[in-house]
């Protein structure tokens, strides 16, 4: 129990000036297990406490309230109560699910590939960058993260990112005249546009 007392802090302190420690001055506000502390330290030594001692009233504050509330509510709306509260655990673990599922695929992908070829050659035909294969595969992962990118890290795709706008860039800068080239970069084009629009 927290009691005001008359005397002096018994808190010890490093005085700069004298180069020592010596006892607080302060007059005594406060004494809590066998001693005394002014108003300073007394917040620096018992605010935890302080802390602890309102976590545990709320915490009976609100089990009160569920007895009396909660308790007496039918058996659907507790249902519906428990569900709204857990919803966003729940919505955590099926992000966590999805995105530890689409990771490995896009590091997967990207262990395939040649960046040499990608950085460098500026040819016209997209499967001289990446073999049939590969580029489904690439197809496959633009819808994944066009589907899901509200819950992708920016961070952990942005080689995959970097790779397509390059691939991006090759198309801009070769010679396209040729129908046929143009026609194997439109399915890319068209995904890779859609997924930098959602992504901003």
């Amino acid at each position: 129990m927290l009691l005001k007392m008359a005397r002096r802090c018994q808190c010890a302190i490093y005085d700069k000036e004298l180069g020592y420690t010596r006892n607080c001055r302060n007059s005594c506000k406060f004494e809590a297990k066998g001693k005394n502390y002014c108003y300073i330290h007394a917040v620096a030594a018992l605010s935890g406490r302080c802390v602890q001692i309102q976590s545990v009233y709320k915490s009976y504050r609100t089990r009160k309230k569920i007895d009396k509330l909660f308790v007496n509510l039918p058996r659907e709306l507790q249902q519906k109560v428990i569900h709204y509260m857990r919803e966003p655990m729940y919505l955590k673990r099926v992000y966590d699910k999805i995105t530890s599922y689409i990771y490995p695929k896009i590091t997967l992908f990207l262990e395939d590939l040649d960046f040499a070829v990608i950085i460098f050659s500026k040819t016209e035909s997209i499967y001289d960058y990446l073999s049939r294969p590969q580029l489904n595969y690439c197809y496959y992962l633009l819808r994944i993260l066009t589907k899901y990118y509200k819950i992708i890290n920016k961070k952990k795709i942005q080689d995959f990112i970097n790779v397509c706008n390059t691939l991006e860039i090759n198309y801009v800068i070769s010679t396209y005249d040729n129908s046929i080239y143009k026609t194997e970069w439109l399915e890319f084009l068209d995904l890779f546009k859609k997924f930098i629009q959602v992504l901003k």
